[in-house]
């Protein structure tokens, strides 16, 4: 299965977890890796090495580590920047690239939820159904889909 896969010291900053609410879409079809950046959620924060270079070298040498010749890379916002410079830099490596500008981060550490762990349980069931109900637009023309 395929894996998926400036300088400046964050103080609160996004984590793994604000891709809790897309990861279980994936998991049955794809082996993921989900790591915290440097500097983020539960990962080292030393003092240098923020460039985004520095981090997408950081996810370079952790996919040689785990011995993945070829991935599909996701990332958001700065985890967008790193993706573009990892896959410039190893272009051999990435099989396909999505950026997106920002996930909201709805539940854990720094998450807009405030409820209890039960509550959020129950919200992120209630996310999953809609999602599986959502069904893609789909246009059979440029007219018909320009308002």
């Amino acid at each position: 299965m395929p894996n998926a896969c400036t300088e400046a010291r964050l103080a609160r900053s996004s984590n793994l977890h604000m891709w809790d609410g897309i990861l279980p879409q994936l998991e049955q079809d794809y082996s993921i890796l989900s790591p915290d950046l440097r500097g983020h959620g539960r990962s080292d924060k030393p003092e240098t090495g923020y460039h985004i270079d520095e981090m997408a070298e950081d996810m370079y040498q952790l996919l040689r580590h785990l011995q993945v010749d070829k991935c599909y890379v996701a990332g958001s916002s700065m985890g967008a920047q790193i993706a573009v410079s990892l896959a410039a830099a190893h272009p051999e490596l990435v099989a396909s690239l999505v950026c997106e500008g920002a996930l909201n981060n709805e539940f854990g550490a720094y998450g807009i939820f405030d409820g209890t762990a039960e509550e959020v349980e129950q919200r992120k069931v209630q996310l999953r159904a809609d999602l599986d109900e959502w069904e893609e637009p789909f246009y059979d023309s440029i007219e018909s889909h320009v308002f």
